[in-house]
């Protein structure tokens, strides 16, 4: 059923346990739990991956507590997390898109399925691609869920083209300093809001113009804004209402979040992201070439999960939040 990963011509079983983060119930960062579990089986369709390392994206937390996606989970015990990078341990046997000892990366079985905080998980052999040469797992681990959610935000929903003006919130965070770059790849002119000690960074990135957040700074003067990117919400979307130009877009990322202008359906766009493997492809390429770079804040061991979801709630993370695994 399976072709099984190879280490200088011997083959390594696989283990039948492994270690993984759970929760047996929606909660506080209290009801993460290390556990020993099975190593999760792949059908004929599916990869598994010896996962290297799991971004934390505030999705995670959220879930965690009940919000976010949990209406999606199906069952207790839950291991959380939809970023992995890492190499394939075998494939099923209608895969043909991969080898054992690949190097990979995906969104994995998301919104329903998660399975990233574990050493081993399943997917999809659609939901992954492979680590250009040259990028760590490290890395890797941090670009499938921003870098997917920007480019749908931008390319699929808000229909970015060149010379569009685009204002992209928390610009040095998870999906805003990858957005910020994308935009830019796409020859759009771009302003970003970010805390003061970021802005080099978001300059940095690709950025025009950087402002601070708050209501009563200079961003909110800024006029015939073609797209808004709003991942922080409440007052902020408000104002970032009236900055927009005519037929501009501006599009939440958030959920569970204020509806304030979401009954204005032609100018506000709400979304959730898919997996899509001619788009991480893309996204690979330009992350192999050097066109995409991500930033990362590392928290080393699955132990230390919870660290890492505190950090994220904290709201104040440059980039993307990883958990190195192996």
């Amino acid at each position: 059923m399976f072709n099984t990963r190879k280490k200088k011509n011997r083959e390594l079983p696989t283990p039948i346990e492994m270690q993984a983060v759970a929760i047996d119930a929606f909660g506080g960062l209290e009801v993460l739990k290390a556990r020993t579990m099975p190593v999760p089986q792949a059908s004929h369709e599916q990869v598994l991956v010896r996962v290297a390392a799991v971004g934390v994206n505030p999705v995670d937390w959220k879930t965690r507590s009940g919000a976010g996606v949990a209406q999606h989970v199906r069952q207790f015990p839950f291991i959380p997390g939809w970023d992995v990078a890492g190499t394939v341990e075998q494939q099923g046997r209608r895969v043909t898109m991969f080898q054992p000892g690949d190097r990979v990366m995906g969104m994995v079985n998301f919104p329903a399925g998660g399975g990233g905080y574990a050493e081993f998980v399943v997917a999809s052999d659609t939901q992954l691609v492979r680590v250009p040469h040259g990028v760590s797992l490290r890395d890797a681990a941090a670009v499938p869920l921003v870098a997917l959610t920007a480019w749908q935000a931008l390319f699929d929903t808000a229909k970015v083209k060149s010379g569009d003006r685009v204002l992209v919130h928390a610009a040095a965070g998870g999906v805003g300093h990858v957005a910020v770059q994308l935009a830019r790849w796409k020859g759009a002119y771009v302003i970003g809001t970010a805390s003061p000690h970021n802005h080099e960074l978001a300059r940095s990135l690709g950025c025009h113009e950087v402002y601070a957040y708050g209501g009563d700074e200079p961003w909110t003067t800024i006029d015939d804004v073609d797209v808004v990117i709003d991942s922080v919400g409440g007052e902020t979307r408000a104002l970032s209402l009236k900055r927009l130009a005519r037929g501009g877009t501006l599009v939440t990322l958030l959920t569970g979040d204020s509806k304030a202008g979401l009954n204005s359906p032609t100018r506000v766009r709400k979304i959730l992201v898919k997996p899509n493997q001619r788009q991480l492809e893309k996204i690979a390429e330009l992350l192999g070439d050097g066109t995409l770079k991500v930033h990362t804040t590392v928290v080393s061991g699955l132990r230390n999960v919870a660290e890492a979801h505190s950090l994220s709630e904290s709201r104040h993370v440059r980039g993307k939040i990883v958990v190195t695994v192996t």
